[in-house]
């Protein structure tokens, strides 16, 4: 007769320990790397962001704020936010709105697609697109640009301007149209501040 070879029980139960051993040791350290990486997509996105509104700025010496961009007398229509049309609405934390939709318009809208029609032409125009891609934050949430402190009514007070991420929580802890000099960054939220 020929004996069969194979593993015994115990061998099968020493590597499934060992599997299971190396798996908790090493899951922490991999959620960490993950955690980390979300977080400096995040900062570095909303720091593109940013830069795409200045450049937009430095174009047309004006700012991504505008209803019709034809129309940019201190009275014309204009926006409080923007925001990218990927991505869910985060959840708010206590004392924190969102503004109107009728308040905002989409990142791409202004950045990346000219909705509103600035100018194209002459020695001031829009010259995008200002962003290539604009999509969620690592978490599936929206981005949103604070321009309310752009607004020309605002442009010359403390009014910062900012662009947030809700952050690994998920929840926009971050007020809209803070007074200013300087910004109260809520929660985890991920924020680069434009002025």
């Amino acid at each position: 007769m020929k004996k069969k070879k194979g593993f015994t029980l115990i061998e099968v139960v020493v590597v499934l320990a060992v599997i299971g051993i190396l798996i908790a040791l090493l899951t922490p350290m991999i959620t960490s790397y993950v955690r980390d990486a979300r977080i400096r997509r995040a900062q570095s996105d909303t720091k593109t962001i940013a830069a795409a509104v200045q450049a937009f700025s430095k174009d047309l010496a004006d700012w991504p704020i505008w209803k019709d961009g034809t129309k940019r007398k201190a009275t014309d229509p204009v926006f409080d936010a923007l925001y990218t049309s990927s991505g869910d609405t985060p959840a708010t934390g206590s004392g924190v709105s969102i503004p109107s939709t009728s308040n905002m318009d989409t990142i791409e809208n202004q950045l990346v697609d000219n909705k509103p029609s600035y100018p194209t032409t002459g020695t001031r125009k829009w010259m995008g697109p200002y962003l290539e891609k604009v999509s969620a934050d690592p978490w599936g949430n929206k981005y949103y640009v604070d321009v309310k402190g752009l607004q020309p009514a605002n442009i010359n007070s403390m009014m910062p301007a900012f662009v947030v991420s809700a952050g690994p929580n998920k929840k926009l802890e971050t007020k809209f149209a803070q007074t200013g000099p300087s910004i109260t960054i809520g929660g985890d939220d991920i924020v680069f501040r434009i002025k």
